[in-house]
């Protein structure tokens, strides 16, 4: 690796450390998705229509890099960080080999599928994958608390009140009985 090369590198993940600490973990993973989708859909019509107009070969390359630089400010630069921010000490190392497992598993079947995938969808290659970003981003939303500035314990309350919100609201008041079962 050149040296020039190194302090990019090493500039762009400080840049990045900076961003995910300034805007927060959600707003990231839900933004990056949404613009992974929004790239994709582009990416899709470019590719529909890159035979009737003699620019749209260009505005499809341009795609690409745009579905790269979204995935790299959301949902790249946040996973590493969000395990150890979601999990315990004592459930942080299963909770790693889950998600590394899970990771390298669905990239082999992604490498393993995607010549049959192309093949079958041809131009709407990519809609599988909009699909997974657009459930990506709802299930964020839904389920996942921002844990920017958090401790783990406000981390777990929020955890489980997005999850469980029934359970969560404490006991319901069951009549009487409750009551009476106070006196002394």
């Amino acid at each position: 690796m050149l040296p020039a090369h190194r302090s990019v590198t090493k500039g762009f993940f400080l840049l990045q450390c900076a961003v995910i600490e300034r805007v927060g973990r959600r707003k990231l993973l839900i933004g990056g998705y949404c613009l992974m989708t929004c790239w994709g859909s582009i990416f899709t019509t470019a590719l529909c229509l890159q035979s009737s107009l003699p620019w749209m070969p260009y505005l499809a390359m341009s795609c690409v890099f745009a579905f790269i630089l979204s995935f790299g400010i959301g949902p790249a630069g946040v996973t590493g960080i969000l395990a150890t921010e979601l999990f315990d000490q004592k459930a942080r190392p299963a909770a790693y080999m889950v998600c590394g497992m899970l990771m390298w598993t669905m990239l082999f079947l992604v490498g393993l599928g995607f010549p049959f995938i192309m093949e079958g969808l041809s131009h709407f290659l990519y809609v599988p994958f909009l699909s997974v970003c657009v459930c990506g981003a709802i299930c964020t939303g839904l389920f996942l608390p921002e844990t920017k500035g958090k401790t783990f314990l406000e981390i777990s309350e929020e955890f489980h009140r997005l999850n469980f919100p029934r359970q969560s609201q404490g006991p319901e008041w069951l009549g009487p009985e409750v009551i009476l079962a106070t006196e002394l």
